[in-house]
């Protein structure tokens, strides 16, 4: 309050160092003088009801004195005063912050924080005269860096690059500046789409194998549960499961979602061999479950909606079905004794040999079942059911693909014995043709070479009697012509299957394989031709 002409109010300011003081007067009744001064004399002076100053602390005393312009009345006042020295760095959230930056600071004040892969986030930031903003973003992983792109906006909009680990990671870090002048400045950052709880903000939609154990969620023999979100962006998530038991061991994997909107997919990967194979998987929507073995699986998730933004809940359960009769036989039920037994295994073996020629011979009719393991049979007729399923509902091409491929890797003489009677039959010392009919102008044709691979291999489908046929669709995809497919190189002992749709009306077909086997042209022409019905 100044209640005489003659009074001057003085309020110190200190004489540290480093310090920013914010000077405010607020609504005062009549017009003030407000004079800031140091040792040295005046540094800032100004006359009003509501002033506001703003000066960088030096080693000298410094103050602030108020004195009337004209005294008619007292005069009632408010000044705020604000000091500051310690916002050198600071984190940001989603909220707004700020700091003020001394004349002398020449290395400016930093604003960092870490955020995860496919964030889409806005920043904003309001800044006083010659201050000038820089940043740049950092994947904490590789170390690789990008400088941000600030204009005169004053708004910012950032897409973190899409996940290839649940761990990816990025930090920002933004430095402001001001060229030898006192300065303010607040930035608020706002993430606009939400993150996935088992990943650093959102899930990858593709995992390597090789990835499998550092990405890998544990399950044991109890529930785990994982929220997330799905949108027109990021339309899947994948999650690497751990189930800590040997790999002869069973387990039921069950998968409950809260969301209809959400397909999931189980995928059975073999652990017990030197590199993971996918085995089985298991599609569908609210529960679906799986009997898996211990180690290394993989739960897929798809938004099946066209909403914005698809929220899920995950309820993941693994049950132990182990038995007695799986356990393995314990090594400290055995004594290596069989060095005693030498002399006994080799008259053993020189009479297992005098008849081994004779059972060889009686046998030779039953080596395809001896080779075919149970699991193997089965494991074929799951996927005959499936691709002949994929076929008749019109299937993705990715689907029917990947149906093939699982079936390529089956044993051919399993193939020969479980897939059924095919429509046409060729075989040959160097190749094995086979073509099933799936449903109307639909066919599965089988390739097996035998001991010496076919280069620039083609297959022809020939009419007899009446307009060619016409290849419409081949998957997996092929380059094809007409009536042909190229099929390029067929290594020795491999397998190839193809799913086509002929167009055409002759009653008859002939099929004709080419290429070059050990330099030389060959031709593969099966006896009969195939009888095509009901046809479009």
């Amino acid at each position: 309050l100044i209640s005489d002409p003659q009074q001057m109010d003085s309020i110190p300011l200190g004489e540290e160092l480093g310090v920013v003081h914010l000077i405010e007067l607020e609504n005062s009744d009549h017009p003030l003088k407000v004079t800031i001064k140091d040792e040295m004399g005046i540094i800032m002076e100004n006359t009003g009801n509501n002033l506001t100053f703003l000066i960088s602390g030096t080693n000298q005393s410094t103050w602030v004195e108020i004195t009337s312009v004209e005294f008619s009345a007292p005069n009632a006042y408010r000044v705020l005063v604000h000091s500051n020295s310690g916002d050198d760095y600071l984190e940001l959230h989603d909220l707004w912050g700020g700091g003020y930056i001394h004349e002398d600071d020449s290395e400016g004040d930093r604003i960092f924080f870490t955020v995860g892969a496919s964030v889409n986030m806005q920043l904003e930031w309001n800044l006083s005269e010659n201050v000038e903003i820089v940043g740049y973003r950092t994947h904490t992983g590789s170390g690789e860096v990008v400088e941000l792109n600030f204009t005169n906006e004053q708004t910012l909009t950032i897409q973190t690059p899409e996940a290839t680990s649940r761990f990816d990671e990025y930090e920002f870090n933004i430095w402001v500046r001001t060229n030898g002048s006192t300065g303010t400045w607040e930035i608020k950052r706002t993430v606009m789409n939400q993150g996935d709880s088992a990943c650093a903000h959102d899930c990858p939609r593709f995992l390597d194998p090789t990835g499998f154990p550092v990405e890998a969620l544990t399950l044991a023999n109890q529930s785990l549960v994982i929220e997330g979100h799905l949108d027109q962006n990021d339309t899947a998530d994948v999650y690497a499961i751990h189930i800590p038991e040997a790999s002869w061991s069973i387990h039921r994997l069950i998968a409950s979602s809260d969301s209809e909107d959400v397909k999931m997919q189980i995928q059975y990967w073999n652990n017990s061999g030197e590199q993971l194979s996918l085995i089985d998987v298991e599609d569908g929507k609210g529960t679906i479950g799986i009997n898996v073995t211990g180690g290394y699986h993989l739960i897929r998730l798809e938004q099946d909606s066209m909403e914005q933004t698809t929220p899920y809940l995950i309820t993941l359960q693994s049950i132990n079905l182990t038995t007695e009769e799986d356990l393995p036989l314990s090594e400290i039920e055995f004594i290596d004794r069989w060095k005693e037994f030498t002399p006994f295994y080799i008259g053993i073996g020189i009479l297992m040999l005098l008849p081994m020629g004779y059972v060889v011979w009686s046998l030779r009719s039953t080596r395809i079942a001896s080779e075919v393991q149970i699991h193997e049979r089965k494991r074929l007729v799951r996927l005959r059911k499936r691709l002949t399923q994929l076929v008749l509902e019109d299937a993705s091409d990715q689907d029917i693909s990947s149906a093939l491929e699982m079936l390529e890797q089956v044993h051919w003489r399993a193939i020969e014995a479980e897939m059924g009677s095919a429509a046409l039959s060729h075989h040959t010392e160097s190749v094995t043709l086979k073509v099933w009919r799936i449903d109307g102008d639909s066919l599965i044709v089988g390739i097996h070479v035998e001991d010496i691979k076919w280069e620039l291999a083609a297959l022809r489908f020939e009419a007899i009697e009446g307009p060619s046929w016409n290849i419409t669709q081949v998957t997996p995809k092929a380059l094809f012509d007409g009536d042909e497919i190229f099929l390029d190189t067929l290594e020795a002992g491999a397998t190839r299957f193809i799913q086509l749709c002929l167009e055409g009306d002759a009653e008859l077909l002939d099929l004709h394989l080419s290429g070059l086997v050990d330099g030389k042209p060959l031709a593969a022409v099966p006896a009969k031709a195939l009888l095509m019905e009901n046809n479009s």
